[in-house]
């Protein structure tokens, strides 16, 4: 039985609710000990893979475009303001933008063991093509167990 704790003690969750219904409704799926459902592990699967390509991207943008973007933006704010002062925080914003995209991309779970895809606690690979706990393979559609 599903308890929480009330004002006096602990309390029946279906005690809190009139008719059998809206007990039934409420969401428990966090404390579900039932093994998901093979299309939701796929399409959870498949979120987290667009969600990597998504940071992927944004890294190579940071990466890419970062040295120009920089280099133009401080030209051009340091002919309107005569002063070298822009270079400065312009380049700052970019790395601090650069470092948040590149601990983001690194800090990716696996879809499959949750776990972080490129490191352990004591070693990394940020070119790993496998998890580095599990072995699922990168961009896995399937659950592919070795």
């Amino acid at each position: 039985m599903y308890r929480c704790q009330g004002r006096r003690g602990p309390v029946s969750l279906r005690s809190r609710f009139r008719d059998a219904k809206s007990f039934h409704m409420l969401d428990v799926s966090k404390h579900s000990t039932e093994k998901a459902s093979p299309v939701n592990e796929d399409l959870q699967r498949t979120s987290a893979w667009d969600d990597y390509r998504s940071r992927r991207r944004w890294f190579f943008f940071a990466l890419l475009s970062g040295t120009p973007v920089v280099v133009l933006t401080s030209i051009l704010l340091n002919k309107m303001f005569h002063s070298s002062g822009p270079f400065y925080i312009v380049g700052l914003a970019w790395m601090i933008f650069f470092v948040t995209v590149s601990i983001r991309l690194v800090l990716f779970r696996c879809p499959r063991c949750r776990r972080f895809f490129f490191f352990t606690g004591y070693s990394s690979n940020h070119f790993a093509r496998r998890c580095v706990h599990c072995g699922l393979p990168k961009w896995s559609e399937a659950d592919i167990k070795e």
